[in-house]
C-alpha cells in the first residue's frame, strides 16, 4: 500500500521549522532529506527514522519495523502529532 501524498506533506509541515527539507517519490513512498542527508522514510502512511544510536534516548518509545517485507529494521515514529519532538529526532539523528 502506497502513501497518500495528503500524509506526506502533513509530515513535510511538520519538519518545516528544520528547514532544507527534501523528499523524492520512490516506489509509492516517500524518503525524506534533511540537508541532503536520508533520514527518514514515509511508508504505508507511517513515519520510519534512520536508526542512529545517539537518538535513542529521546525515542518516546522505542519500536524498531521494516518500512519493506524482509527490510531491515528502523524505528516507527508514531506521535508525528507534536512538531517539536518530531523535528528533534531528525536533529539528534543528523
Amino acid at each position: 500500500m502506497a502513501s497518500d501524498f495528503e500524509y506526506v506533506a502533513f509530515i513535510i509541515e511538520q519538519l518545516r521549522p528544520l528547514g532544507h527539507i527534501t523528499y523524492r517519490r520512490m516506489m509509492g513512498e516517500y524518503i525524506i532529506y534533511y540537508k541532503n542527508k536520508y533520514l527518514v522514510t514515509v511508508a504505508d502512511n507511517e513515519v520510519y527514522l534512520k536508526v542512529t544510536d545517539k537518538v535513542l534516548p529521546y525515542l518516546k518509545e522505542e519500536v524498531y519495523k521494516p518500512f519493506y517485507k524482509g527490510g531491515k529494521p528502523t524505528l516507527l515514529i508514531r506521535d508525528v502529532d507534536d512538531s517539536d519532538y518530531l523535528c528533534n529526532l531528525v536533529l539528534i539523528t543528523y
